[in-house]
C-alpha cells in the first residue's frame, strides 16, 4: 500500500468529536462546511487546505473530488483544470472548482441515504442511513489520522445507487470497501452482540477482511452492558441468491476486495439507546478502522468463515428515484462519460 505523505493524507478530514444522532429532517447543501454540525446527516466533511510549502506537488491525476459543498464524486477524466466526475445518481459533470483525492486506499461506504432509502428505522425513530453515516464519518477521521487514505461513497443524506457506488470504488482504484450497516427486524436475545458480515464467495481476502471486521467488532461492542439480539448463524458468511451469485450488490459488484458489515439490531430498543449514546460511534469506529488498518497492512485473518446463507434481497434504491445533492458549483458544464454503469 502506497501512503500519503503528510498532510496530503488530510484532503478528506472529519471531525472525530461526532454528538449524538440529530434530527435529520432537513438537508443543508452550504458549501461553506464549518458551520455545519459534523453529527447530523445534513452535515458535510470539512475539507483541509494543504499548505503548498509543506506538501509535494501530485505527479499524478487524481481520482476522486470533493464538490465545493462537500459530496463526494469520482473522476472520470482531466483535461487542464476541467475534471470530468461521476455524480451520485451516475450522470457526467464538469467541474473547476473542489478539493482533489489522489489517492484512495479503502472506501468506506454508510449504507442507504436520502429520503427514500433511510434503512431500517428504530422504535425512537432513529433512521439506520444516520447512524451508518455518523459511524463512517467516524472511521474516516481516524483512518486519515494514521495516514490511511480513504473515500466515503457519500457524506451527507442524499441518496447514491448501489451501482454508482460499486462504480466509484472501481474508479478511485481502492484496494478495499466496507459497507456499513445496522440490522433488521429482530432475532433472538443474546448476551454478545449479533454482528454479522457478509463476504465474497470464493475469494480468500474478502473472507480476510470479514474475519478481522468481525473480530474488532464483536471484542469492541462487547464491552456494552447491553440486551443484544443475535442470530443463531450469526458471525462472518458469504449469502448467495438463488442463482448461487452474491447476493448483495455491495459485495458482488465492486472490483475491490469488500465486506457488508452489520453492526448490530437497531430495531431492538436497548442497542437503539445505546447508538443513540455519546459512546457508541468512536467504539465502533475504532473497531473497523483497527480492522482496516490490520487487513491492508498485516497478514492477520481474522475470525473464520461460518456456513452462509441462502437468500434474495430487495433491490435498492436505482437510478430513477435517484435525485441529485446540490453540488455547491458556481459554474456547470455539459460532459459525456464513458459507459461505466454498464456491469
Amino acid at each position: 500500500m502506497k501512503r500519503l505523505p503528510g498532510l496530503l493524507a488530510a484532503l478528506i478530514v472529519v471531525s472525530s468529536c461526532l454528538p449524538p444522532v440529530v434530527d435529520e429532517s432537513s438537508t443543508s447543501t452550504s458549501a461553506s462546511a464549518s458551520s455545519l454540525d459534523p453529527g447530523s446527516e445534513s452535515s458535510f466533511p470539512t475539507t483541509t487546505a494543504v499548505p503548498a510549502s509543506t506538501t509535494p506537488v501530485p505527479t499524478e491525476p487524481p481520482v476522486g473530488w470533493i464538490a465545493p459543498s462537500g459530496v463526494s464524486l469520482a473522476v472520470t477524466g482531466v483535461d487542464g483544470d476541467t475534471i470530468e466526475v461521476l455524480t451520485p445518481c451516475g450522470n457526467p459533470e464538469l467541474l473547476t472548482e473542489g478539493t482533489p483525492i489522489y489517492e484512495v486506499d479503502v472506501m468506506i461506504d454508510p449504507g442507504h441515504g436520502g429520503p427514500v432509502d433511510t434503512g431500517a428505522v428504530a422504535s425512537t425513530g432513529l433512521q439506520e442511513k444516520t447512524i451508518n453515516l455518523q459511524v463512517s464519518l467516524a472511521v474516516q477521521d481516524l483512518l486519515t489520522r494514521r495516514g490511511i487514505a480513504s473515500m466515503l461513497t457519500r457524506t451527507a443524506d442524499y441518496p447514491i445507487p448501489i451501482r454508482v457506488r460499486s462504480t466509484y470504488s472501481d474508479l478511485v482504484g481502492a484496494q478495499a470497501i466496507v459497507s456499513i450497516h445496522h440490522n433488521a427486524p429482530t432475532a433472538p436475545a443474546s448476551d454478545v452482540p449479533g454482528v454479522e458480515i457478509f463476504v465474497e464467495n470464493e475469494t480468500p481476502e474478502s473472507a480476510r477482511l470479514g474475519g478481522l471486521l468481525y473480530q474488532e467488532t464483536m471484542s469492541a461492542l462487547g464491552r456494552f452492558d447491553v440486551d443484544w439480539d443475535r442470530a443463531p448463524d450469526a458471525g462472518v458468511m458469504t449469502v448467495l441468491n438463488t442463482e448461487g451469485q452474491d447476493a448483495y450488490g455491495m459485495v458482488r459488484l465492486p472490483q475491490a476486495h469488500s465486506a457488508l458489515l452489520e453492526l448490530g439490531y437497531i430495531a431492538n430498543p436497548a442497542e437503539a439507546a445505546l447508538y443513540e449514546g455519546p459512546d457508541y460511534v468512536p467504539v465502533a469506529a475504532a473497531a473497523i478502522a483497527n480492522a482496516i488498518e490490520a487487513f491492508l497492512e498485516s497478514g492477520e485473518t481474522g475470525s473464520p468463515l461460518v456456513d452462509g446463507r441462502v437468500f434474495n434481497p430487495e433491490r435498492g434504491v436505482g437510478r430513477d428515484q435517484c435525485v441529485e445533492p446540490d453540488l455547491g458549483l458556481t459554474t456547470r458544464g455539459d460532459a459525456v462519460t464513458p459507459d461505466l454503469m454498464r456491469r
